[in-house]
């Protein structure tokens, strides 16, 4: 159970360990924290465990409302599937389309008109088919799957992004809760985007959560949770998803491929989306940058603080992590983007740009052509460039 919870956010997979083993889990709660912390699997998984079964069986009594595009993820994971043909991208696509139906499902109930739902009713037929079909195949290593899932992926492209949450929201979920209230099984709702809808509709949904239909809950996802309002909050369980570690990235991305040819891809999505430190990488490339281009009448202290801006990401070595490779080029493009700021401002500089991109380049092209060290190819860079500014 949490499987990805419990490598990324083990404080929240304990505290969730804990109230389903004692029967104490809250009936409203809020995950908060920012995108790629796997807030939304660990709320599906929170619900399938209650429910039990599974929680493919499950799609009658989970309600799912986001506010993301959908149609990215599901997008980025039939691609992996399709390129790898592995069973743990399988699986993934499977997690993917679990969203989808949930949310296409959610669309059909509250959209009266049916040409604002997301799907047409045709599509979202034809969607629901190929979801049964997908889950009630063990392998995903014949043409049959691969077919439907390519049409799957051509369905989801054409998915409507749904109205923001309102009011009429709050009255169905007291209709639905209602509705299927005869199969004693608990009905979770799962939100995305509480904190952007009209003061009416949190008001109107803080009385529900006071006087909540029997048997429900309500898992409420946000990236800021100062957004909800003090009143709200206090009528929610909170649950942090901090930051992703640099340090867990090559465990997490692992669970994503069987044979590694994915590994550097999704590095660098990762890198760029959603782990602890990206900022702090580009922050110390633009430094580095900024301490060579701005302090040519101080060429040692531009050399030795443009080195300690590198070692604050590479450390003592530059090879103890195997992710050097990728973080070097957003690092180094962070100081081509310093070296472009210093050119609008000191005209002098223009002159020597040819010499600044050939060296960048001839770094690039050492570390990701021929493997050298990034640590020791930035410093004799730093050391190229100051020479280069203070002639």
């Amino acid at each position: 159970m949490f499987e990805k919870a419990k490598l990324a956010q083990p404080k929240v997979e304990r505290e969730l360990e804990r109230h389903l083993e004692n029967g104490t889990l809250p009936r409203s709660i809020l995950f908060f924290g920012n995108e790629y912390t796997f807030r939304l699997s660990t709320a599906l998984e929170t619900a399938s465990a209650v429910i039990g079964e599974g929680l493919y069986k499950n799609t009658s009594n989970i309600f799912l409302f986001l506010s993301r595009d959908i149609t990215i993820d599901f997008e980025a994971k039939c691609n992996l599937y399709l390129y790898s043909l592995t069973e743990s991208s399988f699986k993934k696509v499977k997690e993917a389309l679990i969203v989808v139906v949930l949310s296409v499902l959610y669309s059909s109930l509250r959209s009266k008109d049916s040409s604002k739902a997301m799907l047409d009713k045709e599509k979202e037929a034809e969607l629901l088919n190929i979801f049964s079909f997908i889950v009630d195949s063990e392998s995903g290593q014949n043409d049959a799957v691969q077919a439907n899932i390519r049409r799957a992926k051509e369905i989801v492209s054409t998915v409507k992004q749904p109205s923001g949450f309102s009011i009429d929201d709050v009255r169905l979920f007291k209709e639905t809760a209602l509705l299927h209230s005869n199969n004693n099984k608990p009905k979770f709702f799962i939100i995305e985007g509480l904190g952007v809808a009209s003061n009416s509709a949190k008001n109107a949904f803080l009385k529900l959560l006071e006087e909540p239909p029997e048997n429900t809950y309500f898992i409420i996802i946000e990236k800021d949770k100062a957004e909800l309002g003090e009143t709200l909050l206090s009528r929610l369980s909170p649950f942090n998803f901090r930051d992703i570690p640099l340090s867990l990235k090559n465990e997490i991305i692992a669970s994503y491929n069987d044979d590694g040819r994915l590994y550097e891809s999704l590095l660098d999505f990762f890198l760029e989306k959603g782990f602890e430190g990206s900022a702090e990488i580009k922050k110390c490339g633009y430094e580095c940058g900024s301490f060579i281009f701005s302090m040519q009448n101080n060429p040692n202290i531009a050399r030795n603080s443009a080195r300690l801006c590198i070692k604050k990401v590479f450390g003592k070595t530059g090879n103890s992590l195997s992710y050097t490779a990728n973080v070097f080029n957003i690092f180094i493009n962070e100081l081509l983007r310093s070296f472009k700021h210093y050119v609008n401002s000191q005209s002098e500089l223009i002159s020597i740009a040819p010499n600044v991109i050939s060296l960048l380049d001839d770094a690039k092209k050492r570390v990701l052509s021929y493997n050298q060290n990034p640590r020791n190819v930035l410093f004799v860079l730093v050391d190229d460039l100051v020479s280069l500014i203070t002639r």
